[in-house]
């Protein structure tokens, strides 16, 4: 049954004799019940809690990485308005390969659309 209709129900809900007459109550039809959705209608809800909390734990990540470069005195977010993006992606990518972006590295990157110039980012 629905559990915020029975809090309106006079009477402890705890007692054994009150738990006895809300079942009487029930079985006359007089609560309302819990509303159980069909079986299609809760896998999308299970997908979509899923897919939630994947977008969380992407962008946890994301920030996590930012925050480990900022560490190391790498700060590509000043630079770039978004790390994740596909300039920032190959950045990180060429850090993790080789430990140093060179100019050259920048340049293969690069393209016009950046506001920051090729020297503000090495």
């Amino acid at each position: 049954m629905n559990a915020a209709h029975v809090k309106y129900v006079p009477g402890h809900k705890t007692d054994k004799k009150d738990s006895a007459w809300v079942c009487k109550l029930l079985l006359a039809g007089l609560l309302k019940p819990s509303y159980i959705p069909a079986k299609g209608q809760r896998e999308i809800r299970d997908l979509t809690r899923y897919r939630t909390t994947l977008i969380q734990s992407n962008a946890s990540n994301k920030n996590r990485i930012i925050r480990i470069l900022k560490d190391a005195n790498i700060k590509l977010s000043s630079v770039l308005s978004s790390t994740s993006g596909a300039v920032g992606t190959k950045l990180i990518n060429k850090l993790c390969d080789c430990m140093e972006v060179t100019m050259q590295d920048i340049e293969e990157v690069y393209h016009k659309k950046l506001e920051a110039s090729k020297a503000e980012i090495y």
